[in-house]
């Protein structure tokens, strides 16, 4: 409110618009302190000479040139001790800046370029000495005020839209919500496991907020933006200008760095990034750790491609007269703030590990990895030797976290069998952590490169030598996971139903391998060895489950001849209907059991039931076909209880357990009801 109706009535401009300290010595240029100071001085400087020398100093008076002395009167007018209230040019008299300017560069020009050395010569050039004190400590007062003024946090939406714009950056996060997905559920089939931080995108609708304090710029295609107006930049190089040239390059510097360093650190906090300590991060549940870990890799992204430019820019157009003191005053500016940012990555580092950190991890190591180049650019080579120091060290802590994903699979030797056969959850997170991990393919290939030949997991590298490092460490995490199922099928007292286990668990890792990259690290001939496998284990489940059904439809043991009931030997009859009974009860049997057992793909179900089908009912048409006139024809159905379509209907109904079905189940009928 104060800077708008400041453009109709300058008085209000004199108000602060920042929070009002509590001391005012806190204040890098508080006014009080100067103009304190500029007393103290204006008394020392006046006092040199003795009141008896009032006629000497009228002489001199009359021999300083008219410019000059109207120079010098100017200044002293303005003299910052001697007001009684807190007025500044470059916002209360903008009418008095030029001459005043100019006054002080007359004044600068004289004492540089003086007249022939006399005592009364020398005592002109203290005189204007003295005056451009006075002048440099009203010019210092009225750079803190112009930069203090205009200088606020960067805002982080539209500094975001810039970086997203340009690189295509995921900007879907509101800075005004802290919200989190909580913890990525790796055991569960997901198309994508990697969520958002927020279902909201944000698009902005103005990039101009007004005039406010910021002035935000439409060229997006850069993200170098500037942090304050043009014409504001102007005045303070005009005023570091002077200041430079009469020596006072040391406070024109702390001056800026008291001021824009707090404003640098206010935008990293508006950006999302908090401080932490060691001790806290190490404390951090992991829910809340990977929202900062979100915040700091979007944080830093924003921060190196527009935040740190911008201020470098701004350094360079303000100190445009001297690179030394434009990159002193960006690195006392921004250095601490770049250096929090590497501390959080740091502490992240040396976390403790866990599989589920892996893919915060990489994100915060491809960050790094991606800007440090810009980094050497804006900082300089010692800053990026910081930066990739922790890049290192989070590579060390992606190679660990994936060492111990290996072990975790290693050490999984749950006792309980997974009900119906199904796909056991470890397979599920196994498959959906590696597909997940192909969207880092290239990153955790060069991480371990870099390591090669140390020990991940159980196994060492032994790839072969056109494998990426990353299909080697792949294959052996693969053949660990396919013993550890093989173990647990072992849990399952009924082999048939152990065959079917493996035959879920391999086709679906199958499935998942042939829909996702990770077939890329896997290779044609996993696959092939794989299908081999499924195969095997489908006959051998035929076999172990089915061998006995089929078994009741043999001829052996069974003399008949001719074509009636009366054909054949007794014990044949007899035989006959035993066989008959039996095959009822086998069949029975495994409908009711294998009813309820779980076949999770719905393609490999229905090949599952062909194939059993094709292996029963040709039997079993030629069974009853051959010897159903020869069982007792008063009551036939005692024994024949069902046809071969019945047959067909029941084999329709296996592994229904995964379905809600398998209570739906067609029961079967007594024996005399047909």
């Amino acid at each position: 409110m104060l800077r708008i109706l400041s453009t109709f009535d300058d008085r209000f401009s004199r108000f602060s618009l920042n929070v009002p300290r509590s001391n005012p010595n806190d204040s890098p240029c508080a006014p009080s302190d100067l103009g304190s100071q500029s007393g103290r001085d204006h008394h020392s400087l006046l006092s040199s000479d003795d009141d008896d020398d009032d006629d000497e100093d009228d002489d001199e008076h009359d021999q300083l040139d008219p410019h000059l002395r109207s120079a010098e009167q100017l200044i002293m007018k303005w003299d910052f001790s001697a007001s009684t209230t807190q007025t500044f040019l470059f916002s209360d008299h903008r009418d008095v800046v030029p001459s005043y300017i100019d006054a002080v560069d007359s004044l600068h020009s004289f004492v540089n370029s003086p007249p022939s050395a006399t005592p009364e010569s020398s005592r002109l050039i203290d005189r204007a000495q003295n005056a451009l004190q006075f002048a440099m400590l009203r010019l210092e007062a009225e750079f803190c005020h112009v930069l203090q003024k205009y200088s606020e946090p960067a805002d982080p939406e539209w500094m975001m839209t810039l970086v997203s714009n340009r690189s295509g950056f995921n900007g879907g996060f509101s800075f005004s919500s802290s919200s989190t997905t909580g913890s990525r559920r790796l055991d569960e089939d997901s198309d994508s496991m990697r969520e958002h931080l927020s279902k909201d995108t944000h698009e902005d609708d103005e990039l101009f907020d007004g005039d406010e304090g910021i002035a935000k710029s439409h060229s997006i295609a850069d993200t170098i933006v500037d942090l304050l107006p043009p014409e504001v930049v102007t005045d303070l190089h005009s005023i570091v200008v002077r200041m430079l040239r009469s020596g006072y390059d040391t406070e024109c510097v702390q001056a800026y760095v008291g001021i824009r360093k707090g404003i640098v650190e206010d935008s990293l906090q508006r950006l999302g990034q908090e401080k932490f300590t060691f001790e806290e991060v190490q404390r951090m549940a992991w829910e809340l750790l990977e929202t900062e870990i979100s915040k700091w890799t979007r944080t830093t992204k924003i921060a190196i491609e527009a935040l740190f430019p911008s201020e470098k820019q701004l350094c360079e157009n303000i100190f445009a007269d001297s690179h030394a003191l434009s990159v002193e005053a960006f690195m006392e500016v921004a250095k601490s703030s770049f250096t929090q940012l590497l501390n959080f990555g740091d502490a992240i580092a040396i976390s403790r590990r866990s599989p589920e950190k892996l893919f915060k991890i990489l994100d915060m190591y491809e960050c790094l990895w991606d800007q440090l180049t810009t980094v050497e650019n804006i900082f300089g080579e010692s800053v990026r030797s910081e930066a990739a120091a922790v890049m290192s060290r989070l590579g060390d802590a992606a190679y660990g976290t994936f060492a111990e994903f290996e072990n975790a699979i290693q050490r999984d030797t749950s006792r309980s069998p997974v009900p119906g056969g199904a796909v056991h959850p470890l397979s599920r997170y196994v498959m959906n952590y590696m597909k997940f991990l192909c969207d880092y393919m290239d990153t955790m290939n060069h991480i371990l490169s870099e390591r090669s030949g140390l020990q991940v997991g159980g196994s060492f590298d032994q790839r072969e030598p056109d494998q990426s490092p990353l299909s080697g460490v792949t294959l052996c995490l693969m053949e660990n996971l396919e013993k550890n199922l093989e173990a647990k099928s072992k849990l399952y007292k009924d082999a048939s139903l152990a065959y079917l286990f493996l035959m879920n668990n391999v086709h679906y890792i199958c499935q998942k391998v042939k829909a996702s990259d990770v077939q890329k690290l896997l290779g044609d001939d996993w696959m092939r060895r794989n299908r081999g496998k499924l195969r095997q284990y489908h006959t051998s489940y035929r076999r172990t489950a089915w061998t006995k059904v089929l078994m009741c439809l043999k001829d052996e043991g069974i003399n008949v001849s001719g074509g009636s009931a009366s054909s054949g030997s007794s014990g044949s009859r007899n035989v006959l209907k035993e066989r008959f009974k039996n095959f009822n009860a086998a069949f029975e049997e495994n409908v009711k059991a294998q009813s309820t057992w779980v076949v999770w793909d719905p393609q490999l179900c229905t090949e599952l039931r062909i194939s059993i089908t094709e292996m029963i009912l040709p039997a079993y048409r030629s069974f009853l076909g051959r010897f159903q006139n020869y069982l007792d024809t008063r009551h036939p159905e005692k024994y024949v209880k069902y046809t071969a379509e019945d047959l067909e209907v029941y084999l329709n109904e296996l592994f229904e357990g995964g379905s809600g079905s398998g209570n739906k189940r067609r029961p079967f009928p007594s024996s005399g009801s047909i």
